[in-house]
């Protein structure tokens, strides 16, 4: 799915306090503007690292799902990651059900059951 970015600030101008969200976007590519090749692919291995960690340690060996939500900052030294859930952000969500092919629900479903092979 390709990257999103919500505003948190309450205020224009990236003014005021942080919120929930007050909206997001998404680029017409899978990368955001202010993104490089590099930012993406190192994006893209830091959820896999973490992910395979997940699955294959401790009490999750069954583990399913995908990391739906991951927060990163971009530093100087390259993307860094502050959050990772298994779940939407929202309003983030909300730019990525319009686009997708499938139904969410059967997504959903899906990968409860463990027969999601693609989206």
């Amino acid at each position: 799915l390709p990257e999103t970015r919500d505003y948190k600030r309450a205020f224009d101008g990236d003014k005021g306090p942080n919120t929930g969200g007050m909206g997001s976007y998404k680029d017409t590519e899978s990368m955001l503007p202010f993104m490089t090749l590099e930012d993406r692919e190192k994006e893209i291995e830091i959820m896999n690292e973490i992910f395979k960690e997940l699955k294959g340690k401790g009490s999750n060996p069954e583990l399913r799902g995908i990391p739906f939500y991951d927060a990163f900052i971009h530093t100087n030294t390259g993307p860094k990651i502050l959050e990772n859930n298994s779940r939407p952000g929202d309003p983030e969500i909300q730019n990525l059900l319009p686009i997708l092919k499938d139904d969410f629900v059967d997504v959903c479903f899906k990968i409860l059951d463990g027969r999601l092979r693609r989206v």
